[in-house]
C-alpha cells in the first residue's frame, strides 16, 4: 500500500455559531491507482527525526505533497 502526506482542513466550532479553520498534515493511504485516498490517519503526523537532516527531508516531502495534492476537507 502506498501513502503520501495530505494537508487536511478542519472546521472547528467555537460554540457561538461560527468556527475556525485549521490545517494539519496527515498520512493518506492510497488505493492501487496511487491517486485515490483510501484512508487518512486520525491524528496529524509529527515532524521528528534523529537528525536535523531527517527533519529537513520530512518537511521538504510534506511541502512537495502539499504543492502536488493540495488540501482536502475533513469529513
Amino acid at each position: 500500500m502506498s501513502w503520501r502526506y495530505q494537508v487536511v482542513k478542519y472546521q472547528i466550532p467555537n460554540g457561538y455559531g461560527g468556527g475556525v479553520e485549521l490545517y494539519a498534515i496527515h498520512e493518506a493511504y492510497l488505493f492501487s491507482d496511487k491517486t485515490t485516498i483510501r484512508s487518512i490517519t486520525v491524528e496529524p503526523v509529527p515532524v521528528r527525526g534523529e537528525t536535523v537532516t531527517d527533519l529537513e527531508t520530512q518537511l521538504q516531502r510534506m511541502r512537495e505533497d502539499l504543492k502536488e495534492f493540495g488540501v482536502t476537507d475533513y469529513e
